[in-house]
C-alpha cells in the first residue's frame, strides 16, 4: 500500500486542489514511519507479554515527550514538513529502542535477511516506478500504475521467496503452481 501511495502521489495531486500540492514531503515521511512502526509489531507482542510490559508505557511517555519537542522545533521552521519531519523522528526514535530493549532482553530482531531483500524491493521500486508517467487522464494513470507495480511487487516477492506464508497466499489466489 506505501508504494502504491507514494508511486502515485504525483497523479492524485493533480486531481486536488494545487494549495494541497506540498503535501507530498509530508506523505512521503509519514508513510515511511508507519512502514518502520509497522515492522515492529512482533516488539509489542513480545513486550506485552512479558515480565517487561510497564516498558511499553515509558516508552509511550518518551514517544509524547520526544513529539512534542520536536513538533515545537520543526514546525516554526518548516510548517507542516516539519511537523512529519517530527513525526517521522519520534515514531523512528520509539521504535528503535524498542528494537534495542527486546535485542538486549529478550535476544530477539524483528528483521531477517528477508526484510532486507523486501527493502531493496520497495527502493528499486521506488526509483523505477516514481517518474514513470502515463500520457492520460490522472485516474488512468493511477489504475495503470498501480496494476503494473502491484504485478511486479507479487512478482518479486514470490522470485525472492520472501517469506513461505506469503508466498502460500500469492500461489493461492492467483492459483500459481
Amino acid at each position: 500500500i506505501f508504494l502504491l501511495i507514494v508511486l502515485n502521489i504525483n497523479e492524485l495531486y493533480h486531481l486536488i486542489p494545487e494549495e494541497f500540492s506540498g503535501g507530498l514531503v509530508v506523505v512521503f515521511l509519514v508513510g515511511v514511519a508507519k512502514l518502520y512502526d509497522n515492522l515492529m509489531g512482533c516488539n509489542n507482542v513480545v513486550l506485552f507479554n512479558s515480565d517487561y510490559y510497564r516498558v511499553v508505557l515509558l516508552f509511550g511517555v518518551i514517544l509524547t515527550i520526544l513529539t512534542v519537542l520536536l513538533n515545537m522545533l520543526f514546525i516554526p521552521r518548516s510548517g507542516i514538513n516539519g511537523s512529519a519531519f517530527a513525526t517521522f523522528l519520534a515514531i523512528t526514535v520509539y521504535n528503535t529502542i524498542k528494537i534495542y530493549f527486546v535485542k538486549r532482553k529478550f535476544d530477539m530482531m524483528p528483521f531477517t535477511y528477508d526484510t532486507g531483500k523486501v527493502l531493496v524491493l520497495i527502493i528499486v521500486s521506488i526509483g523505477l516506478f516514481y517518474f514513470w508517467e502515463f500520457p492520460f487522464h490522472p485516474i488512468v494513470n493511477i489504475m495503470l500504475k498501480s496494476l503494473l507495480v502491484t504485478f511486479v511487487y507479487v512478482v518479486s516477492i514470490l522470485k525472492l521467496n520472501v517469506s513461505e506464508d506469503i508466498s502460500i497466499l500469492i500461489k493461492k489466489y492467483l492459483k500459481v503452481k
